[in-house]
Parts: structure tokens; C-alpha cells; sequence
């Protein structure tokens, strides 16, 4: 090595040595100067608030701020727990400030009334056992933290904590279509404690508190509400989630589904379920598991609602459109022995990947795309959005089993097993899911259609209760005649009730023909124009309902099992016997239909597998037999199936009795 070149090192290196010094020399300048100041603390319901004075200089650099925990009094940080670092603007509420919300720089509430003011930092820590506690704040200024502790930011009595279900908290009324409505923020835990598992991965305030709006709580009410809960669309908000029926005494309430950590696109959401463990962590998402945190955190808000106010457990409902839907499909098949019925308006069923067939691409000869990608015109993959939450397809990583009032149906698969709603209904058909109100357009190039009538198929193979209605439109259900504005009207929920029994139709002689399935799949691959340019927009879909018939297959629009109903009075559902009225709807084209019907959700009568009955179907008009009496059993799953049932305009009283 030559004299020159080791000169130029050694000065090189002096001045590194310089640029070191002076930085620490600085950096004790910062320590100094630059420190959160006037901590307070104070604990309810199983949940410790601090706030704090954040840093105020302008030119800091990147601030963060430590929290620190101990029993002893925190005079130096180095022998307490550092819980967490969190950001400023911490006690910023982002999506109430929102347009569609505020439309205003919002303050998040610990204190009913009492807004924290802008620039005091906010943290909650759910507790995870009883007992005195200190806390201390420190800050972080482009990483170097000022460690000094004094009374101003270390708390000087300790906070009294017990274990304890979190309340949410009253942020005031938001208006909504016009109506004040009541919004709350709920502080969720990042940590497991005796009561509660985890509801996120973090810390962050701006990460761990979630909004939702409750309206129509009467607390005179002389008789328990019904509860509806709502779930918004796609890049949606809170606000925009609420499903009224015009039911005058129901409780509504609309819950939220941001991106799963601050600066995520809207577009990517938690699918209404969670994300994985090691999101935003320095693991890899494929060491951990998908934990259903979103899932968690709604079905807490739900049981403080029945726990806070008034309400019928009996008549609790999911209702939401497209994306909202999801939400609403989610939530009634994870807790389907709590959940009446689902109104869902073109919900997607099977989010995986590799989840539809694969088609010649028009556009790329030799190329296939999958179904849905060539029915929404071409589009990038949505799927593909959540492998940065999810992990990938390959990967499929599981899900947890639950505990206690969190343990849900697909407990334990694999996360796109979960989300693949048409596997959930076939893996679980010995269970009673509640009654689904399904609406679809057969040209939605949004959800898709090819889909559709694979999960129709899977719903019946399950003998599960459902209606489903499909007309020739896009992704937007607009009801072309009074039979299907009927159908479609959300008070119909309120026809069904968790206490007593449902009846679900398979092999309906009047259904009406939903196709092949390929009709929005033949659109998109016709003519030599469109093989470049499917588009994305209402134009493809119009292309679509202007194509000649010979493109389209089955009906262009009909019901499966809507031309079918019981009366909910009358039922007689007792340990030996069972009776109800079914009949065929007056807008029916048919005075007849033919169907296997099996009984669900069963009270009293015993239904274990192989118990024999003696059926009996009266025509309510003549009071004659329909038929011979002949016997019937409970399948291998308990399932009560009568084959082959007439049933009539006029109304049938079908009769079981059990046969020892």
C-alpha cells in the first residue's frame, strides 16, 4: 500500500472519529433540551391511560417516545420494562377526521366530554395483572433516546391496576345520512391477558384504537332490540356501515376495517379477519401465524353492546354490500349459533389465489388467467393485496384456536382456508349456520359470477338455509321487479330468530337456472376488439348486457329457494314431535314444488344420528294426506332430511313424529 493512500485512510478515519464526537456532543445537547414533560396516569376498567406533553421542537428529527412500566419507581430506565415506542400525534384520531366522518382535525376522548388536546402524546395499556405499577416516558430523537428521569416525565405514585373488561369509550355524536349518531373508540390490547387474547400487534395508539358508531340504543326500553350489524364497503369507513331496516326499536351498529398499521393503502384491509403476527415486526410473516384480530376486536365490541344495554340475543343480524358483505359472511359463519340471519348483497366467497379455474387469457395467447382476474376485467389480482398481510397462497400460514368467547368456526385452518367461505360451508355441515339472504348480479365485475354458482351448490350439498336471487346486472343490485324488491328489503332479517328452527330447501323443482357460470367469462373473451382492452369500467359491463343471447347461459334472472317458505307461527318443535307450515310464494310461477327439505337450528326435538320418524304432509286446503305417511331419519350429522316433499300454494302442515 503506498504512503499516499495511507494517509488519505488515516485522515479519512480522524475524520469519522470527528463526525462521532460532534454527533454526541449534539446528541447531549438533544438529552438536555428535548423530553416529554407533565406525565399523568390513571387506570379504568382493566385499561392504564398516560398522556404526556410531546416534544415541541419543530427541527427534533424523528421522534419517538418510550414507555416504560415497573413496581418500583422508575428513577433510572435501564431496570424497568420497556413496554413499547410510539409515535407522536398519538392522541390523533385519523379516520374520524376523515371527509366522510368529521371532516376535521379530531382529538381522541379518554374522558367522556374531554378531548386530548394536540400535542399531548396518548398511550393505553390493557393490563395483564393486578397490582401497583410506575410508568415513565422517555424520548427518542433520531434514534438516540434522552434517558434523563425526573418528575415531569416519570409518575411519582403508582397506578393502581386490575384485570378487567375494557370499556369503550364515548367520543360524541357523528352525523350520519343526517342523524347524530353516537361514536365510540375501543383501546384494544396488543397484549394477552387473562380475559382477553390479543387484538393487535402493537402499540401504537394510532394502531390499537378503533371507532364505530351505535345508534338507536333506547335505555328505557321495555323490551330487549335487535341488533344489526353492519360492515362497510370496499376503501370504506365507519360511517358508511350502518344498516338500517326501518325496524322502529332495532340498535344499530357499524364497525370499521382500516389497513391493519398506519400507512398501509386503504385498499389494504384485514378482509374484516386480521393479519399475521409478525406484520411490521423484523420477523418474517412466515415464522408466525395469522392472528384474527379484526375478528376479535368485533366480536368484543358486540358482547359490550349485549353486556351494556338491552339487547335480544335472539335477533342479532350481519348485513353488509360487496366488500361489507365479506364482513357479514365473516362474522355469522365464525359465531353462527349466535347470528339470526345474514343479508348479503354480492359478497365475494372464495378469496384464494388459486381459488377459481384458470382461463385462456384473450389478450395473451398460450396464457391463462385465473376466472375471477378475467371477470374483473383483466385487473391486477386482488388477492395478491393481502400476501403483505397474509403471507402468500404457498405459504397458507394457520390461523390460532381460540379461547372462550373468541372461538370461532375455522379455528385453526390455514388463513386461506379461512377466507375461502365456500370450504368453510363444506367442512362444517353438521353445523347449524344462520339463514343467508344472498343477492348477486350475473355480469359483477367486481366479486365475479363464476363463483356464484359453485357456492350455491356447496350451500345445498351442506343443506344449509339460504335464498339466493340473481339478476343481469353488474355490481349493483337493482331490483327489476316487485318479487325481487321484496326479496331484497333488509327487515326481512327480522323473519328469523336463533331460538327457533329453520328450514332449509335442496333440489327445488321451481329454482330458477343460474347457467354454466361462464356468462361474464364469454363477455370478456369475445369479439377481437375486446382481446386487448376488456376494461374495468361499467362500459364492460355493458358490453355484457348488450351481448346476444347465444353468449349467455340459464336464466337472466330468478331464485334459488325464494319461492319457498314456512310460517314461523305454529311451529311445534318438542322432543318427540315436530310440525310446521310450509307453502310456495304467491309470486311463484309454479302451483307446486317439489324439494328435499331438512330442519335446522332444532329446539327440543331429538335428532341424533339414525332417529327414525314417521312423516306425515297435509294439504291445509282439502286436510287430506299429500301423500302416503312414510318414515325418514336424522343423517349421519344429526341432519333431519325429508326427501322429495310436495309442497303447495294453498300451504302444507308437515307433521314428524319419532319412532323408537
Amino acid at each position: 500500500m503506498s504512503l499516499w493512500k495511507q494517509d488519505a485512510r488515516a485522515s479519512v478515519t480522524l475524520f469519522a472519529l470527528g463526525v462521532i464526537f460532534m454527533g454526541v456532543l449534539m446528541n447531549r445537547e438533544v438529552d438536555r433540551h428535548l423530553q416529554v414533560r407533565n406525565l399523568r396516569a390513571f387506570h379504568r376498567s382493566g385499561q392504564t391511560f398516560l398522556t404526556f406533553d410531546e416534544v415541541e421542537e419543530p427541527l427534533a428529527g424523528e421522534i419517538k417516545y418510550a414507555i416504560y412500566r415497573s413496581r418500583r419507581r422508575i428513577e433510572k430506565v435501564s431496570p424497568a420494562i420497556k413496554l413499547a415506542e410510539v409515535s407522536p400525534d398519538s392522541s390523533y384520531n385519523l379516520r374520524a377526521s376523515d371527509p366522510r366522518v368529521e371532516n376535521r382535525p379530531v382529538q381522541l376522548r379518554v374522558v367522556e366530554g374531554e378531548d386530548v388536546p394536540a400535542g399531548r402524546g396518548l398511550f393505553v395499556y390493557t393490563t395483564p395483572e393486578d397490582g401497583a405499577f410506575y410508568y415513565a416516558v422517555t424520548a427518542i430523537v433520531d434514534g438516540v433516546e434522552n434517558t434523563a428521569v425526573s418528575e415531569s416525565n416519570s409518575l411519582s405514585v403508582p397506578v393502581k391496576e386490575r384485570v378487567d373488561w375494557p370499556e369503550p369509550i364515548f367520543q360524541g355524536m357523528t352525523l350520519v345520512d343526517g342523524i347524530p349518531t353516537p361514536r365510540y373508540v375501543h383501546f384494544v390490547n396488543a397484549n394477552e391477558t387473562p380475559l382477553l387474547p390479543p387484538m393487535a400487534n402493537t402499540y401504537e395508539t394510532k394502531d390499537i384504537h378503533f371507532n364505530f358508531l351505535l345508534r338507536g340504543v333506547d335505555l328505557h326500553a321495555t323490551q330487549p332490540q335487535p341488533l344489526v350489524i353492519g360492515f362497510h364497503g370496499g376503501n370504506g369507513i365507519f360511517t358508511e356501515a350502518l344498516q338500517p331496516t326501518g325496524h322502529p326499536h332495532e340498535i344499530l351498529l357499524g364497525v370499521d376495517d382500516p389497513p391493519p398499521h398506519t400507512g398501509y393503502p386503504p385498499a389494504v384491509n384485514t378482509l374484516w379477519l386480521g393479519y399475521a403476527a409478525n406484520l411490521g415486526t423484523s420477523e418474517p410473516l412466515e415464522n408466525g401465524r395469522v392472528e384474527p384480530y379484526t375478528l376479535r376486536r368485533i366480536r368484543y365490541v358486540v358482547q359490550w353492546v349485549e353486556r351494556r344495554f338491552r339487547v335480544d340475543r335472539n335477533r342479532i343480524y350481519c348485513a353488509g354490500t360487496s366488500f361489507g358483505a365479506v364482513g357479514a359472511l365473516m362474522y355469522g359463519l365464525a359465531f353462527p349459533r349466535e347470528i339470526a340471519a345474514l343479508w348479503l348483497n354480492m359478497p365475494r366467497y372464495d378469496f384464494r389465489a388459486d381459488g377459481d379455474e384458470m382461463i385462456d387469457d384473450p389478450r395473451h395467447p398460450g396464457e391463462k388467467i385465473s376466472a375471477w382476474d378475467l371477470e374483473r376485467g383483466g385487473a391486477a389480482p386482488i388477492t395478491a393485496r393481502f400476501h403483505s398481510i397474509f403471507g402468500t397462497r404457498q405459504q397458507n400460514l394457520p390461523t390460532p384456536e381460540d379461547r372462550g368467547m373468541f372461538r370461532s368456526m375455522g379455528d385453526g385452518l390455514g388463513v386461506y382456508d379461512r377466507i375461502n367461505f365456500r370450504g368453510l360451508v363444506s367442512r362444517n355441515p353438521g353445523i347449524d349456520l344462520p339463514m343467508m339472504l344472498m343477492f348477486h348480479g350475473k355480469f359483477d365485475n367486481v366479486t365475479g359470477w363464476h363463483e356464484k354458482p359453485l357456492m350455491v351448490k356447496a350451500l345445498e350439498e351442506a343443506r344449509q338455509p339460504f335464498q339466493f336471487y340473481f339478476i343481469t346486472s353488474g355490481h349493483s343490485f337493482q331490483p327489476p321487479d316487485a318479487f325481487f324488491a321484496t326479496a331484497f328489503q333488509r327487515h326481512r332479517l327480522y323473519e328469523y330468530v336463533v331460538n327457533q328452527s329453520l328450514l332449509a330447501f335442496q333440489n327445488a323443482s321451481g329454482n330458477s337456472d343460474l347457467g354454466d357460470g361462464y356468462d361474464l367469462i364469454r363477455c370478456a373473451q369475445r369479439g377481437t376488439s375486446q382481446r386487448t382492452d376488456l376494461g374495468t369500467t361499467a362500459s364492460f359491463v355493458q358490453r355484457c348486457l348488450e351481448a346476444p343471447d347465444g353468449l349467455l347461459s340459464g336464466d337472466r334472472q330468478g331464485t334459488i329457494n325464494g319461492y319457498l317458505d314456512w310460517s314461523r307461527h305454529g311451529i311445534i318443535d318438542l322432543s318427540y314431535r315436530y310440525e310446521v307450515t310450509v307453502f310456495v310464494a304467491e309470486a311463484a310461477p309454479h302451483a307446486e314444488i317439489v324439494a328435499d327439505v331438512t330442519i335446522r337450528r332444532l329446539q327440543k326435538l331429538r335428532h341424533e344420528p339414525g332417529q327414525k320418524y314417521l312423516f306425515e304432509n297435509i294439504d291445509l286446503a282439502s286436510g287430506q294426506y299429500v301423500e302416503p305417511p312414510r318414515d325418514v331419519s336424522a343423517d349421519e350429522w344429526g341432519r333431519v332430511v325429508i326427501p322429495r316433499v310436495r309442497i303447495k300454494k294453498t300451504g302444507n302442515r308437515l307433521r314428524l313424529r319419532t319412532k323408537t
